[in-house]
């Protein structure tokens, strides 16, 4: 008897999403819930963050002994800087893969601003300005395209920087 599969309520709080699994599984498509469900159960150690591939002297999986005292990896490594370790190399990866997202909206703005895009515009003038301002661009009394041409050189330049700070960190709340 084959388990029953994860209801599509479950796997997503978005409707659209939903409704593209429910389909997928209409069509025979195989997706990323299919195959996560195919490999449970997941290994508990890897579940927890508690292990290391990330020398050739592993893989590392640390757990707490009897005494209460948490193992180490062959670099000495505990628990508590494998997880760290794994959660910074996560973050770092997302951000790599998104960042380029990123760039290709300044790409798309910046052909705007050079009528090499007929078919978008800019929609939403306040938040262009609003952007622009936090970024420091000067707004006052100028036109979107003009504001768009300084936000797009300023976003570029925040790509393979060296600047010690990138411009949106002033978004960023306390």
């Amino acid at each position: 008897m084959s388990k029953q599969p994860t209801p599509a309520k479950n796997l997503s709080i978005w409707d659209d999403a939903r409704k593209m699994i429910e389909k997928a599984r209409r069509d025979g498509v195989e997706t990323v819930w299919d195959r996560f469900e195919q490999q449970q159960p997941g290994c508990k150690f890897c579940e927890l963050g508690l292990t290391c591939k990330n020398c050739n002297m592993g893989p590392c999986r640390i757990s707490i002994k009897e005494n209460g005292k948490m193992q180490r990896g062959v670099c000495g490594a505990d628990g508590d800087v494998i997880v760290a370790r794994n959660f910074g190399r996560f973050v770092a990866g997302g951000s790599v893969g998104h960042s380029d997202h990123g760039r290709d909206l300044i790409e798309v703005l910046e052909a705007i601003t050079e009528g090499a895009a007929p078919d978008y515009k800019i929609t939403d003038e306040e938040k262009l300005r609003n952007v622009s301002a936090d970024l420091g661009i000067p707004i006052e009394g100028r036109a979107p395209l003009a504001i768009a041409k300084d936000l797009v050189d300023a976003c570029f330049s925040d790509f393979g920087s060296r600047k010690k700070e990138l411009g949106f960190v002033s978004r960023v709340p306390e």
